[in-house]
């Protein structure tokens, strides 16, 4: 199975994948994926990434947004033996909205 993590405003895919939520993927027997949202909070990538800009509404995401992150999850699938049946997609703070529309 996999796990799908999208990050909170202000982290990065290393952080979720060195964080708690590896071992949670690690107990339940899921591969953990985490990609990286596109925007840059400021000039340091210290500063971690965003999915929305301020004061944006996370519905009005672009298509193409969503689009990248399903296919993601789908070479994930296509290029790993796993349980298709055991997919699972979860968003930290604003992201949780975009997570709900890809599950």
């Amino acid at each position: 199975g996999v796990l799908m993590v999208l990050h909170r405003e202000g982290s990065t895919r290393d952080a979720v994948l060195a964080g708690e939520w590896g071992a949670v993927a690690d107990a339940l027997g899921l591969l953990l994926v985490a990609p990286s949202a596109p925007r840059a909070r400021g000039p340091a990538p210290e500063a971690g990434f965003e999915w929305f800009g301020p004061g944006a509404d996370p519905a009005a995401m672009p298509f193409e947004e969503r689009a990248r992150l399903a296919r993601a999850l789908l070479d994930v699938l296509a290029s790993r033996e796993v349980d298709r049946a055991r997919v699972a997609v979860v968003g930290e703070g604003s992201a949780a909205p975009l997570a709900f529309d890809l599950a």
